[in-house]
Formats: structure tokens, sequence, C-alpha cells
């Protein structure tokens, strides 16, 4: 029960605070053949494909704006932290082209919690804008995986930190969002 009040209590608040997704995920990431679809509560949403083990790739809707990166992680389940790295694209932004790094530091705790913390990084290499950054602070969790592992329910709450962006709804610097996914095994298909 304690941990049914505890989900119950992450999902009010960030469905409250929600208006915002992030470059962050964790560094359980996705096998070769394995696509995620997401929505992200009120206007966003991904799709991220595993391309090979450990390397996978992301287009994501963030309100107005588009993103797509490539996503290399250690996913050691053997492990106490895995890591990864993002390289991006944020389009279209206007009078630029913006580009982002996140460096990423995950855990896992039996093999259904998978807690992350990612820095993320925006540039402008062409026209030298100011550098944006943010940080979050999320969790992905396994809530059902079919008996024959074709495919798996996550949520995914996070809370984040970006002084530089406006984040609707509210215009604050610190916002939390909830992110629905359906992992599906291609391969199991």
């Amino acid at each position: 029960m304690k941990k049914s009040a505890y989900l119950f209590f992450i999902l009010v608040t960030a469905s409250v605070l929600a208006g915002c997704a992030s470059a962050g995920r964790s560094t359980r990431g996705l096998d070769a053949g394995q696509l995620e679809v997401s929505y992200i509560p009120p206007f966003s949403g991904s799709a991220r494909l595993g391309i090979i083990d450990n390397v996978e790739t992301r287009y994501a809707l963030w309100f107005e704006m588009q993103e797509f990166d490539i996503y290399v992680h250690t996913n050691n389940e053997n492990r106490l932290f895995n890591y990864g790295l993002a390289l991006g694209k944020l389009f279209p932004v206007e009078d630029g082209n913006l580009y982002f790094v996140s460096f990423v530091l995950g855990s896992n705790f039996k093999h259904r919690y998978y807690p992350y913390i990612t820095y993320t990084h925006y540039t402008d290499f062409a026209k030298f804008y100011p550098q944006y950054w943010d940080l979050s602070l999320g969790c992905e969790i396994i809530v059902y995986t079919s008996n024959s592992k074709q495919f798996q329910f996550r949520l995914t709450p996070e809370f984040i930190i970006a002084p530089y962006f406006d984040t609707y709804p509210f215009n604050t610097p610190v916002v939390a969002s909830i992110g629905l996914g359906i992992i599906f095994d291609l391969t199991k298909l």
C-alpha cells in the first residue's frame, strides 16, 4: 500500500505541474529492435528506436519544437551505476540551430525502477548564443510486462530545472512531467 500511495502522489504532483519534456531518460535504454512510444501531457511525445544494443535514436515533439538525437548508454544490469551520452538537435528554433549534449547517470533497483539524473547543455554554434542548460531528475518505472515480453508499459515521472527556458504554463524554472510509454519488441512480433 505504501508504494501505491507514493506512486499516486508522484502522478498527481506531476499532472498538476506538467508542462515540459526534457532530453532526460534512464540508462536502461532500449535493446536492438525495441520501439517505445511515449506521451508526456499535455502536448509532448516521443518515439525511440533501439538501433543496436546500447545505441538508440529518438524523435520527440515538445510543444512547437521537434528534437532528434542519438543516445549511447551502458545499460549493464549488474552495475550499480550506468552512464549515457546523447547528442541531438532541436528544430525549428527561431534564428538559429540549437544543438545539445546530455550526460546521464542512472541506476536500477529490482529490474523495475531506473532512477536517473541528466545534465543537458544547449548551444547555437553558428551564432554563439548564450549557453542554456537543464537538469532532470527522474525514474523510469516498469508497470507491466507481458508474459511473452512483447511489450511493456512504463511511467516516467521527472522534475526539471530549466532556468533559461520559458516553461509553460507557469513560466517557472522548475517543472515536472510524467511520461506514459509502451515499449514493443519488434523482434518478437
